[in-house]
């Protein structure tokens, strides 16, 4: 089975990304074949500072592969020509109305001046995917429209001209990790737009991260317990879980049983007492990776050469096909 993902080049993840699809990436190497890109060309989207936008993307693959990503199978979006050439193929067969349906389109172009590559970026993202003949996307469940995009334009390519492309099939992220958040308003995600005392980056130190979890939103309620009715207390426990389930899936319980065994463990610890238990898990897993970020941030662009190399091999077999079904071979 082959995977394919992309992630945009935002500079350093926070705990939300690192848990809720990272960790997933790392997984999915072990028993499959990956190609993972960080998608500079839809960055630019909206326009960026040309400096600021090569140090996130450094700063993205350093952090990537910091968290066990495999050198070979990272690699930038525009250093393989072809997702270029194959988007303007893929262009050139996709009805307009296909793409003013597409929600982002709907609710970006409200936010951002209507250009071309904010409606037509959906269609990059299908030739993204396609290009390597994936059979598995991890994806968001925000982006399921999207995948449903990319198997009508597959589709509709391959009864027009030749079968090239396969179907795709997504895969979501289990309900604990996709629900990290805020920890200044934990009744939203935890997200890089919101102020940085909201959200724990992987690369922030010890004393930052004792920082952050103190001052964290909770509630006066005594003992710990997991309980809708807590937001704060629950997102918590489900970094706790998430962190520790990586290794021995202790967590992965019905409602019931999580709630009992979440009582057994914590329920006669104060409020201060869990958050020094969530801030040691959170700097003993971390440590190593900001360690293997600060080694890697400044070499990126060697490293991940061969992923590069190894990406543009496959995507040339790939439009290879394509040229031979439209004719241009």
């Amino acid at each position: 089975m082959r995977v394919f993902s992309g992630i945009q080049p935002t500079g350093i993840p926070h705990l939300g990304n690192y848990l809720g699809a990272i960790t997933n990436w790392v997984k999915l190497q072990q028993a499959h074949e990956c190609f993972y890109s960080i998608v500079d060309l839809h960055a630019i989207t909206i326009q960026q500072d040309p400096e600021l936008l090569q140090r996130n993307t450094a700063e993205m693959a350093a952090a990537l592969i910091a968290c066990g990503i495999k050198k070979e199978n990272l690699f930038r979006q525009s250093k393989v020509s072809q997702h270029s050439e194959l988007g303007w193929i893929l262009f050139c067969h996709t009805p307009v109305s296909w793409l003013t349906r597409m929600h982002q389109w709907q609710t970006k172009s409200q936010k951002n001046e209507k250009k071309l590559g904010l409606l037509s970026y959906p269609v990059l993202q299908a030739a993204d995917i396609l290009l390597y003949k994936a059979n598995l996307v991890p994806v968001g469940e925000d982006q399921l429209q999207h995948l449903n995009l990319t198997n009508d334009i597959s589709k509709s390519f391959n009864s027009t001209y030749k079968p090239v492309f396969k179907e795709i099939k997504g895969l979501f992220s289990s309900d604990k990790s996709k629900r990290i958040m805020s920890l200044r308003n934990p009744l939203v995600k935890m997200s890089k737009s919101d102020i940085d005392a909201s959200r724990i980056n992987i690369t922030d130190s010890p004393d930052l991260i004792k920082k952050k979890i103190s001052k964290s939103v909770t509630d006066s309620i005594s003992g710990i317990s997991y309980q809708n009715d807590r937001p704060g207390i629950t997102n918590l426990l489900h970094i706790l879980m998430s962190i520790q389930d990586l290794q021995s899936e202790k967590w992965n319980l019905d409602l019931p049983e999580l709630q009992s065994k979440v009582e057994q463990e914590f329920g006669n610890k104060s409020t201060q007492e869990f958050k020094k238990i969530v801030i040691d898990e959170i700097v003993q897993h971390l440590d190593p990776i900001r360690e293997k970020f600060n080694e890697t941030r400044h070499i990126v662009d060697t490293i991940i050469a061969n992923g590069e190399n190894r990406a543009g091999k496959v995507a040339s077999s790939t439009l290879a096909e394509v040229h031979d079904a439209l004719g241009l071979k």
